[in-house]
C-alpha cells in the first residue's frame, strides 16, 4: 500500500467514527456558506455531491427537482448520511478515482473537505472527467494566507488539531488549478468564521499531546499571526480564531 492510500484509508476510518458528531455539529449543518450554495443548485437534475460527510449539502439537493448521489470514502459517514436524509442514494468513493463515466453529472459540489485529499489536482481532474458540458462545479473549502509564515501556521495548528488534515491551499492555488483543469469561475465568496476553540478541539477529540503543543502555537504567536487569524487569548486560555473559506461556483467548458 503506497503513502497516499495508506493516508486515504486512515483518514476514512478516523471520519468513519467521528460521523455522528458531524451529523449533529452546527458548523456543519447550518451556515451562510450554506445559504450560498442553495442558491446554486436551483437547475440541477443529476448531481454528485463528494466526501458528503453526513450528507448536509447533499441535502440542499434533495429540495430541488434533482436526482443526488452522495459519495464519502468512509462506509459509516455514508451509512449516517442515509440514515439522516433517506432521498439520498450514496457510494462509498475515493473522490480522486471517481467510479463514473465521463460527463454524467451537470452539477457537482464538494464542501469542506478537499483539505483532507492527498492530491487535489487529481480531485479536480475526476471532478472535470465525470461533468457534463457546461455543468456546474460547486467548491468551498478552508483556505491558508499567501504569505508562507501565515499558511504555516494554520497548518500546523489544524494538523494538530487533527491528523487527517493534510493542507489548507491558498486562494489563488485553488482558482489557478480549477481553471487549468476547464472550468471558468462564475462567482467567489470569501468567508470569515469565528471558530470557538474548545469546541474545535473537542470534535476532533485532540490528544493531550497536541492540546499541549497547540496552546504554545498559540499564546506565542507573532502579532501578525494573532492579528490575521483574530486569535483571542483571556487569562492564558485560547478562546477562539478565525479560518477563512473560498466559496466558488465554476461552469465547464467545451471540452
Amino acid at each position: 500500500m503506497n503513502n497516499s492510500s495508506y493516508t486515504k484509508k486512515q483518514i476514512a476510518t478516523t471520519f468513519g467514527e467521528r460521523s455522528i458528531d458531524y451529523l449533529l455539529s452546527e458548523n456543519h449543518r447550518s451556515g451562510t456558506d450554506l445559504d450560498i450554495l442553495s442558491k446554486w443548485t436551483v437547475n440541477s437534475k443529476f448531481v454528485l455531491d463528494i466526501a458528503t460527510g453526513a450528507g448536509h449539502t447533499a441535502n440542499l439537493f434533495l429540495k430541488k427537482p434533482s436526482r443526488i448521489i452522495a459519495i464519502d470514502s468512509s462506509i459509516q459517514m455514508v451509512k449516517t448520511a442515509l440514515e439522516a436524509y433517506p432521498g439520498l442514494e450514496v457510494a462509498v468513493a475515493d473522490a480522486e478515482s471517481l467510479p463514473f463515466t465521463n460527463d454524467s453529472f451537470d452539477t457537482i459540489s464538494c464542501r469542506i473537505a478537499a483539505h483532507h485529499f492527498p492530491n487535489p489536482f487529481s480531485f479536480l481532474s475526476e471532478v472535470a472527467r465525470v461533468s457534463q458540458t457546461n455543468g456546474f462545479f460547486l467548491f468551498e473549502d478552508n483556505v491558508s494566507p499567501n504569505l508562507p509564515h501565515l499558511s504555516t501556521f494554520i497548518n500546523t495548528v489544524e494538523h494538530l488539531r487533527d491528523p487527517t488534515h493534510i493542507t489548507s491551499h491558498t486562494i489563488d492555488q485553488w482558482t489557478s488549478w480549477i481553471e487549468n483543469v476547464g472550468f471558468t469561475i462564475d462567482e467567489t465568496f470569501i468567508l470569515k468564521k469565528t471558530i470557538a476553540y474548545d469546541l474545535w478541539t473537542a470534535q476532533s477529540k485532540t490528544s493531550s499531546t497536541n492540546l499541549e503543543l497547540l496552546q504554545i502555537l498559540f499564546t506565542k504567536a507573532s502579532t501578525d499571526i494573532k492579528t490575521t487569524f483574530d486569535i483571542i487569548i483571556e487569562d492564558g486560555e485560547i478562546k477562539s480564531f478565525s479560518n477563512t473559506k473560498l466559496i466558488l461556483k465554476a461552469t465547464l467548458q467545451n471540452q
